[in-house]
């Protein structure tokens, strides 16, 4: 991991400054993003998958979502792959801009009031939908994954 590295690159309104990823022998996939926002206006945190995101087992390839550490004081959401929102923290819970702008398969961290500029830590915790013959892995990056979060930029 090289902290830091992106940001004296170019200053963008937010990406991720670094990246974790551990996959273990059973498939489990382990991801850390450090997130660095630049302005206000920004309510998601998120990542997203092309493959389809599950909240259970089921008979395809897909990735199923286990757990997310999201910063404190914002709230975790699953938007999986047929469109169906859960807050695994809050349950019960009903936020109408998470169900309106999240995409598809996307797990993320949503603050109601707005982030302020800062660094973000998050952390999410998904199996792959298939086994795996490896041992555990870890690949760190700070130039191949970008912040997701251009689609909210406009404060509501």
């Amino acid at each position: 991991m090289i902290p830091g590295a992106v940001s004296g690159l170019f200053e963008e309104d937010a990406y991720v400054t670094d990246y974790v990823a551990t996959l273990y022998p059973n498939g489990t996939l382990v991801e850390e993003f450090n997130y660095r926002l630049n302005v206000v206006g920004k309510r998601f945190l998120f990542r997203n998958w092309d493959a389809p995101l599950t909240l259970e087992h089921v008979d395809y390839p897909h990735i199923e979502f286990v757990k997310i550490v999201n910063p404190p004081g914002t709230v975790a959401y699953v938007k999986d792959a047929d469109g169906d929102v859960s807050y695994p923290d809050s349950p019960g819970s009903y936020y109408y801009d998470v169900e309106r702008l999240a995409y598809r398969s996307e797990v993320g961290a949503f603050n109601p009031g707005y982030y302020d500029p800062g660094t973000y830590r998050s952390c999410t915790s998904t199996w792959s939908g298939r086994r795996w013959s490896t041992t555990p892995q870890t690949t760190t990056s700070t130039s191949s994954w970008r912040a997701n979060t251009s689609h909210t930029g406009t404060p509501r």
